[in-house]
């Protein structure tokens, strides 16, 4: 029984996930996050309230709760999209669950900046869309994601940590992109640009 204990010790030894729990910035990461799936959740009333279409990009199948949420409230397509492959049987598992299914709610996992057919899938005439992701993402989107939006459609873009704001409205404004409003809190700032 003791080498039974001995090997599963070895193989799940938490010592370096409680390690990196106790530092500050991961603590206020994972709160970050929690706080930005929640507040893609609370924005999709919003925007379906205002009879917009909605596509999301999300961090992980939380924030993919505010496509699936305009949905249901009504919206009549969304698209989400994220680099991870689980999303996706996550998101369609979540979206199910609500009653939501696959004819009006597309996920995809993949490179949006690379990876042309995806591009292509998204297609565009957007009226909201949502880029929660580190600055170089949005850098690399600001010249790429107007032609998905409607005419006045809004970009919102997030989880950009405070060093990097500057640099990430510079480049907005480069390609073209008024910021209109400007959030910042506990070292993370977003932005609401048409």
């Amino acid at each position: 029984m003791n080498a039974f204990i001995d090997a599963m010790g070895k193989l799940f030894d938490f010592s370096v996930t409680a390690e990196l729990l106790g530092y500050p910035f991961v603590q206020q990461a994972l709160l970050a996050a929690a706080a930005l799936g929640l507040v893609s959740g609370c924005l999709a009333p919003l925007v379906v309230t205002r009879k917009m279409s909605f596509a999301v990009h999300g961090t992980a199948e939380l924030a993919f709760t505010g496509a699936a949420a305009a949905l249901l409230l009504g919206a009549k397509d969304a698209f989400a999209c994220d680099i991870d492959d689980k999303c996706v049987g996550v998101a369609y598992e979540n979206a199910a669950l609500n009653g939501v299914g696959k004819e009006h709610y597309t996920v995809r996992a993949g490179d949006v900046l690379s990876d042309k057919g995806l591009q292509k899938e998204f297609g565009g005439d957007y009226d909201v869309i949502v880029a929660n992701i580190v600055a170089d993402v949005i850098i690399a989107l600001a010249p790429q994601v107007g032609r998905l939006l409607k005419k006045g459609g809004i970009f919102l873009c997030s989880g950009i940590i405070d060093t990097r704001a500057g640099e990430v409205a510079d480049a907005l404004r480069q390609n073209g992109w008024e910021i209109e409003t400007t959030r910042s809190g506990e070292g993370w700032y977003s932005y609401a640009c048409r």
